[in-house]
């Protein structure tokens, strides 16, 4: 999420997220985690890539898009959740 705090006349922009990548089927995927610090309680996820918003759903130690529509390929959706486990020590 995108903040802006104001202290004495100055302005702070906060990061809108941690950006990742990770290579896949020999492509490279920038993504960035819109989800701050994540733990092992959390259950769902919030990506950016290519400029759409996907939320991942963690089942045990499997990972998928959740939602109605699952735009993202399932090989590519557990790859970028094991990359964030890994980061975070999910």
């Amino acid at each position: 999420m995108h903040t802006i705090n104001v202290r004495e006349n100055t302005i702070f922009t906060a990061d809108m997220g941690l950006p990742l990548r990770i290579t896949y089927n020999n492509n490279d995927i920038k993504f960035t985690l819109l989800t701050e610090k994540p733990s092992t309680g959390v259950g769902d996820l919030e990506i950016l890539i290519d400029g759409n918003t996907h939320r991942l759903r963690r089942f045990g130690n499997d990972w998928a898009e959740a939602g109605e529509t699952t735009l993202l390929d399932s090989g590519l959706v557990k790859a970028i959740g094991k990359a964030i486990a890994l980061r975070y020590r999910l």
